[in-house]
C-alpha cells in the first residue's frame, strides 16, 4: 500500500482493506522541444513509446554477463566504459562555464545595440532574433536586399593556390 498522511487514520478505522495506486498507462506521449518559425521554444508531440518496451530496449546492456563475456571475447575495455568518445572540432567552444556565459552576454549585448524599431520587430527577444538570423525574414527587418548583395568569386586566389603560389 502506498503511505501516505491518510495511512494511518484509514489503518485505525479498518475501513479499507487494501489500496493499490494506479500503475499508468502501456504507453505515454513523447515531446521534443523545437524552436518554432516565430524563434519561441515549445514542445511539440514526437510519437508515443510504449513504456515496457522501451524498458526492454536496454536489457542487453545491463545485462552484466552479456557485457563480461563482450569483454573476454574481444579484450577491448571501452566496452566498460560509460560514454562512448566521439571526435568534434571545438576550438571556437567556450572552454569554462564563465566563457559561454561571456559569449551569451556578448550576444545580448550586441542585441541591445540594435535600434529599438528592430529589437520591437522581434518582441525584445535576443533568441528570436538569432532564430530568424539569415533567414528573408530577419533580412527584410534588417534592411537587407538578398537581391543586391551578389557574392564576388575571386578566382585568382584559387588559381595561385592550385600552381603552388606560382603564376
Amino acid at each position: 500500500m502506498f503511505v501516505n498522511v491518510y495511512t494511518e487514520r484509514e489503518l485505525r478505522n479498518e475501513r479499507v482493506k487494501n489500496r493499490y495506486t494506479n500503475s499508468g498507462e502501456k504507453t505515454r506521449p513523447n515531446y521534443k522541444p523545437v524552436y518554432n518559425a516565430d524563434g519561441v521554444y515549445e514542445l511539440v508531440p514526437d510519437g508515443v513509446i510504449n513504456s515496457y518496451d522501451d524498458i526492454q530496449s536496454h536489457a542487453d546492456s545491463c545485462d552484466l554477463s552479456l557485457i563480461i563475456e563482450r569483454y573476454n571475447m574481444t579484450g577491448d575495455s571501452s566496452l566498460l566504459n560509460q560514454r562512448h568518445g566521439f571526435y568534434e572540432d571545438v576550438t571556437n567552444m567556450p572552454a569554462t562555464y564563465a566563457e559561454m556565459q561571456n559569449a551569451l552576454i556578448k550576444a545580448n549585448n550586441d542585441f541591445l545595440a540594435l535600434p529599438l524599431e528592430i529589437r520591437e520587430k522581434f518582441g525584445q527577444d535576443p533568441a528570436r532574433f538569432y532564430a530568424e538570423y539569415g533567414s528573408p525574414k530577419w533580412m527584410e527587418i534588417m534592411g537587407i536586399n538578398s537581391q543586391s548583395s551578389e557574392i564576388v568569386k575571386d578566382d585568382t586566389v584559387l588559381d595561385d593556390i592550385d600552381n603552388g603560389g606560382e603564376e
